[in-house]
């Protein structure tokens, strides 16, 4: 795989630890505790019905826990009931629909990555991870060593190996040519024994549920979906998206 083809998987890796880290250490209200509104059959002006967005999230985003999904669904659930985004509301669910099928070709790619593409991304993600604060590096070793980001076992043993040696404090980032990268290249080769021990356990789905950790501030590069409206043309009337293959 060429260099530049782990950027974005790389980035995914840190969006999706982000977010576990945001859902564990946050304490927001628990939308069970809303007061329950009827549903209308479909969004107005689509053939859409919230029950399959509803699906939808449940499907791409299994790196959230339970709460966080349906935080996610009655957030957009409210914008699209907004009279103000008559104009866009179709185009705001086909936006979203596309963005959660690219969630789940990241999370297929991710189940597919042999030995040399694991250890070439472990490499990047411990260089991507050097940058982080101090306390947000540390809510990432957790998040690894819990094993609440949703890989393969092999992978996540890679990851937790490669950040195992980064120092904290001042001297944390390395300086220009130093042996960072080989010294995380080297480390990740150790996790192969302990991959395929992880990978004889079964193929569990990861756990949705993320143990409460602390207190983290919302994930970076990530655009509400209250602006989703204003990424796209505005559209009175969209057929329901393909959720499904």
């Amino acid at each position: 795989m060429p260099a530049r083809a782990f950027e974005p998987i790389t980035t995914f890796l840190f969006y999706m630890a982000r977010e576990i880290m945001f859902d564990a250490y946050t304490n927001s209200e628990n939308p069970q505790n809303r007061a329950i509104e009827p549903l209308p059959a479909v969004y107005p002006g689509t053939m859409v019905e919230p029950a399959q967005l509803r699906a939808l999230i449940d499907d791409s985003f299994i790196y959230l826990s339970a709460r966080r999904r349906e935080q996610l669904f009655q957030s957009f659930n409210d914008e699209l009931l907004k009279p103000k985004n008559a104009a866009v509301r179709g185009a705001m669910i086909q936006y979203f629909a596309d963005h959660a099928r690219a969630v789940g070709t990241l999370m297929e790619r991710l189940s597919k990555l042999n030995v040399t593409e694991m250890r070439e991304l472990s490499v990047r993600f411990a260089l991507e991870a050097r940058e982080l604060p101090e306390e947000d590096l540390e809510k990432l070793r957790q998040v690894l060593d819990n094993g609440l980001l949703p890989v393969p076992p092999d992978l996540n043993a890679r990851l937790v190996l490669a950040i195992s040696d980064i120092p904290t404090g001042p001297s944390k980032t390395p300086a220009a040519g130093d042996a960072a990268a080989p010294a995380a290249a080297a480390a990740t080769d150790k996790a192969t024994a302990a991959g395929k021990d992880g990978a004889a356990q079964g193929d569990a789905k990861p756990s949705r549920e993320a143990a409460p950790l602390g207190e983290a501030g919302p994930p970076a590069r990530v655009e509400p979906l209250s602006t989703a409206k204003t990424q796209v043309q505005a559209k009175t009337t969209v057929a329901a998206p393909a959720f499904t293959e």
